[in-house]
């Protein structure tokens, strides 16, 4: 049986649903002194029978991750997806310097002259109740308006690069099969995932 890339990723997690909601109790209590025999040949049949089924879709769902993994490389989504990461890491750069900006760049004759106020008002608070040895200290973007719209400019870019690569992810997700052995159908099919 053939499957697409993105039917096998669904598959998994229903597998991986599943397979953690089977419970495998090697343990039990009993009450019934009548009943005891049947109930703890009941109890090993059940746990056992747990037992395999579980195992039965691990195998399944790392058999398909095998093939899936195979497939990734073999059709270049592994590459598609390298490359959409690298782009996502650019754009939270970007974003982020943008982020830290907080009003605007001062020039050097600015910051120039508030460092001279500043220092002047230390001057006057010197013999104050209220002075205390402040350092001189001014703060300024190093980013212009155009600095920023070029980075903004290219964060679009970014976004619209990333809008493709999300589009031919699924076109190989959709176009890529993989074909499961039938052994795994069944086992799927005995879950009801198929």
């Amino acid at each position: 049986m053939q499957i697409n890339l993105r039917k096998a990723s669904a598959l998994q997690s229903d597998i991986q649903s599943i397979a953690r909601s089977i419970r495998i109790d090697t343990r039990a209590s009993f009450e019934e002194r009548e009943t005891v025999a049947d109930d703890v040949t009941e109890a090993i049949s059940e746990w056992r029978t747990n037992l395999e089924r579980k195992t039965n879709l691990i195998n399944v769902l790392y058999g398909i991750r095998e093939k899936v993994g195979a497939a990734n490389a073999e059709c270049g989504l592994n590459t598609k997806l390298t490359e959409h990461r690298r782009v996502s890491e650019q754009r939270d750069l970007l974003d982020e310097i943008i982020d830290s900006v907080k009003g605007r760049m001062l020039t050097i004759e600015q910051i120039d002259e508030k460092m001279r106020k500043i220092e002047e008002r230390n001057e006057n608070l010197k013999d104050s109740l209220y002075s205390r040895n402040r350092d001189v200290e001014v703060f300024t973007d190093l980013m212009d308006k155009d600095d920023l719209n070029e980075y903004r400019a290219q964060i679009r870019s970014l976004k619209k690069l990333q809008r493709s690569i999300n589009e031919e992810v699924l076109e190989l997700n959709i176009r890529t099969h993989i074909v499961l052995s039938e052994a795994e159908v069944q086992v799927l099919r005995n879950e009801d995932l198929i």
